[in-house]
C-alpha cells in the first residue's frame, strides 16, 4: 500500500469518526432532556395531586368552621331571647323604684 492510500484511509476513518461523534453528541443531549422533561412531568402532576388535597381539605376546614359558626349565632339568639325573658319576669316581680 501506498502512504497516499494508508491517508486516505486514516481520513475516512476520521471523518466517519468525526460524523458519529457529532450524531452522538447532538444525539445524547435530546435522550437527557427527554428523560428530564418526562420526571419534570411527574413532578408536576404529583405537586398537582398535593396542592388538590390540600384544597380539599381546606374547603373541609372551611366548611366546618362555618357551621360552628352558625351554631354560634343560633345560640346566641336563643341566649338574646332567653335574657330578655329573663329581664322581664326580674322586672314583673321586682318594681323599679322611681
Amino acid at each position: 500500500m501506498s502512504e497516499i492510500n494508508i491517508t486516505l484511509i486514516l481520513a475516512a476513518f476520521s471523518m466517519v469518526g468525526s460524523l458519529f461523534a457529532i450524531f452522538k453528541a447532538v444525539k445524547d443531549p435530546d435522550a437527557r432532556n427527554e428523560k428530564a422533561v418526562a420526571l419534570l412531568k411527574e413532578q408536576l402532576n404529583t405537586e398537582r395531586m398535593v396542592t388538590s388535597e390540600t384544597v380539599k381539605t381546606m374547603q373541609n376546614c372551611l366548611h366546618t368552621v362555618e357551621i360552628k359558626i352558625d351554631r354560634q349565632s343560633e345560640n346566641m339568639r336563643e341566649m338574646a331571647v332567653l335574657v330578655g325573658k329573663l329581664e322581664t319576669t326580674i322586672e314583673e316581680r321586682i318594681p323599679r323604684k322611681v
